[in-house]
């Protein structure tokens, strides 16, 4: 017999994957790392 699931672990699965969506829209617009660690390293290279 299948897993029976519950209407309430259904929506928390829902807003789960909803919170990782607007996660990864709002981290694409931060910088790569790499530039990040390169400006870090010679401050110079922001400007």
């Amino acid at each position: 017999m299948g897993t029976v699931m519950r209407v309430e672990d259904l929506d928390a699965y829902q807003k789960l994957c909803q919170l990782h969506i607007e996660a990864c829209d709002v981290s694409h617009g931060w910088p790569a790392e790499g530039a990040v660690r390169a400006g870090v390293a010679d401050p110079h290279r922001l400007k």
